[in-house]
C-alpha cells in the first residue's frame, strides 16, 4: 500500500517551485518514477468497427489522482506490419493530434482515435499506443513504467451472416488509480458500443452490470438499470460505470456490461456484453 500525506505532496510541489525558480527547469518528463507515484498509465480496448463512417476509439488515460492544474500527455502510435495489423490511413485515421490534456481535479481523459468502416473480411486487427512524455508545469507527473503502452483491437464485423444493421459491445480496460488521501476518486470508464450503420434516429440501449470479482459499491457505482443514448447519424456511444480508486493491494478486477434492450428492434444485437476490466495499481497484500 502507498502511503502518501497532503504534507509530503506540498512539500514535493514547493521543492520543485523552487527549483523551477532558480534553474529554470521546466520541462516535457521522460518515462519513470515520479516524486509520490504520481504517473499517468494507459489501458486498452477492443471495440467493432462500423460497416460504413467511422467510429472513435476511446483509450483510457488514467493520472494517478488529481491534482490543481491541467498536464498535457503525449503519446504515439506504434503500429506493427502484417496481418492482424491496423494500417493508419485505411482502418484508423490517422489523429491530427497526439496530445491529450487531463484537466485540472480530474483523473481521467482519453486517447480518440477514429476508426474507419468497411466490408472488407480481415480478421480482427491491432494497433498499439505508447505514452511518451507528460508536460506539467511543475514537473510532479512522469509516464508509468508498467503501464506505459496500450492497445487498440478492431474487431472484425465482416464475416459471412453477420448484419451490416447492428450493434455490439466491446471492451475495455483501464488502471484504477488511487484515492486522494482517502477521499474516494470516481473515475468513468465506459464500454464501447458500436452501430454498423448511421440511423435516422436516436437509439436507446438500456444495459446492467453484473460484479465479476469487482465489488459493487466499491470498486464501481451503479443502478439496476442503466440507459445510454446513441445520437442520430452517430456510430459509437459509451455505457458509462464510475469506477471508484483506491490504495488497496488487489488484483485485477471485473465487472460485465450487458445490454438488456435496444429501442430500435430492427437493430441487431450481435455482442451483447463485453467485460470492464479494473487494473491494479497496488500490490497485493501479502497472504
Amino acid at each position: 500500500m502507498r502511503l502518501r500525506t497532503r504534507t509530503s505532496r506540498i512539500l514535493a510541489i514547493l521543492s520543485t517551485v523552487i527549483a523551477s525558480v532558480l534553474f529554470g527547469t521546466v520541462h516535457p518528463n521522460p518515462a519513470g518514477a515520479a516524486p509520490g507515484d504520481l504517473v499517468v498509465s494507459i489501458g486498452n480496448v477492443r471495440m467493432w468497427e462500423p460497416d460504413v463512417g467511422r467510429a472513435a476509439a476511446e483509450i483510457p488515460i488514467t493520472l494517478s489522482f488529481p491534482i490543481g492544474r491541467e498536464i498535457q500527455v503525449l503519446w504515439e502510435l506504434r503500429p506493427c506490419a502484417g496481418t492482424g495489423c491496423v494500417t493508419v490511413g485505411t482502418d484508423v485515421a490517422k489523429p491530427k493530434v497526439m496530445v491529450t490534456p487531463i484537466r485540472a481535479g480530474s483523473g481521467r481523459a482519453f486517447v480518440t482515435i477514429p476508426i474507419l468502416g468497411d466490408d472488407v473480411v480481415e480478421g480482427d486487427e491491432v494497433l498499439d499506443v505508447a505514452l511518451v512524455g507528460v508536460n506539467d508545469p511543475m514537473e510532479q507527473v512522469a509516464v508509468s513504467s508498467d503501464y506505459a503502452q496500450g492497445r487498440l483491437t478492431v474487431l472484425d464485423d465482416d464475416a459471412a451472416g453477420f448484419p451490416s444493421r447492428f450493434i455490439a459491445m466491446g471492451e475495455v480496460e483501464a488502471v484504477e488509480g488511487d484515492d486522494d488521501d482517502g477521499t474516494p476518486v470516481i473515475r468513468t470508464l465506459g464500454n464501447p458500443v458500436t452501430l454498423g450503420v448511421p440511423e435516422g434516429q436516436d437509439v436507446f440501449v438500456e444495459y446492467t452490470v453484473d460484479g465479476g470479482t469487482a465489488t459493487p459499491g466499491v470498486d464501481f457505482r451503479t443502478k439496476q438499470r442503466l440507459i445510454q443514448r446513441i445520437p442520430a447519424g452517430h456510430q459509437r456511444a459509451a455505457l458509462l460505470l464510475p469506477a471508484v480508486g483506491d490504495t488497496e493491494g488487489e488484483f485485477d478486477e471485473y465487472a460485465t456490461v450487458h445490454i438488456h434492450s435496444v429501442s430500435n428492434p430492427l437493430i441487431t444485437v450481435t455482442a451483447d456484453s463485453g467485460d470492464m476490466r479494473i487494473l491494479t495499481d497496488e500490490l497485493p497484500n501479502p497472504v
